[in-house]
């Protein structure tokens, strides 16, 4: 069963000098503290969503998923959570799902605890109450927060260790597949997983003048885009995507054989109080 971890808020460097043109320069951040979870989301957590509402993933009433052919990606009509044409068991991290999808379970959580859901869906168009206690995904700030071992960072370069091997699932030695969550050694607050195995759908569009303004606090994106953003890397991808600055960026409807998600919350603890013990 997955463990939520309290994230204590505080003031990082967000991107990376060393990044692309998207992911720099590093400029300081504040976020406030948060819940999330220790693992990605798991097949059994979405399996169990799906067996008790019914719900037909994007995958599903499309046609298909994105899977890894070898040399390339290609949609297979036959691919979905369920099927991402890989071996997997129940605690693998769930792929093939889109970002609405993602927020879809996000709200059916939420709803099973009786919280307030932090989604209002209508259609195509998303908003989110910050204020809501209920389920959610990570802001791409938090992501990288937690990424980095909040307050308790090390300055690693992956989540976790300076060494991939330690901490990640990639290309080198994934053998093309997705594994069991926290197999691999967790970071400086107990998270697994941050570093290869799946990409991580997060709340933002992709905005690159957005990311880069300074000073930011609480930064949550622009209202609007085109892409959604998704951190960590995967099981197919080389080390360098693998940091915990490197960004991603697919359409929200779009899933493939190495996305999947990771859900957060709010807390009550107040954001002036997080700035003020900076």
């Amino acid at each position: 069963m997955n463990q939520m971890l309290f994230i204590e808020g505080g003031t990082f460097y967000m991107g990376s000098e060393e990044g692309r043109e998207y992911e720099k320069p590093a400029h300081r951040v504040t976020v406030s503290s948060f819940y999330i979870d220790k693992f990605a989301l798991s097949v059994l957590d979405f399996r169990t969503f799906v067996e008790s509402t019914g719900y037909i993933s994007d995958a599903e009433r499309g046609d298909g998923s994105y899977i890894w052919e070898g040399s390339k990606w290609d949609k297979n009509k036959e691919a979905f959570w369920g099927n991402p044409f890989f071996l997997q068991t129940e605690q693998c991290p769930v792929t093939c799902v889109s970002w609405f999808d993602a927020i879809a379970y996000c709200n059916w959580k939420s709803n099973q605890e009786g919280l307030t859901p932090a989604y209002t869906i209508k259609g195509i168009l998303v908003s989110c109450d910050w204020q809501a206690d209920g389920y959610r995904l990570p802001t791409e700030a938090e992501w990288e927060f937690a990424a980095r071992g909040g307050k308790q960072s090390k300055g690693f370069k992956y989540s976790g260790s300076d060494y991939l091997d330690e901490v990640g699932w990639y290309k080198n030695i994934s053998e093309k597949s997705t594994h069991a969550s926290g197999m691999k050694l967790s970071n400086e607050l107990d998270i697994c997983d941050m570093t290869g195995n799946v990409w991580e759908w997060c709340w933002d569009w992709y905005d690159k003048a957005y990311y880069l303004c300074s000073d930011s606090d609480n930064p949550r994106c622009p209202a609007n885009g085109f892409f959604r953003i998704h951190r960590g890397g995967s099981w197919n991808t080389i080390p360098i995507h693998c940091t915990v600055f490197r960004r991603g960026l697919d359409y929200p409807y779009d899933h493939s054989s190495n996305i999947g998600f990771r859900i957060a919350k709010s807390s009550h603890n107040s954001f002036e109080s997080v700035k003020n013990n900076e």
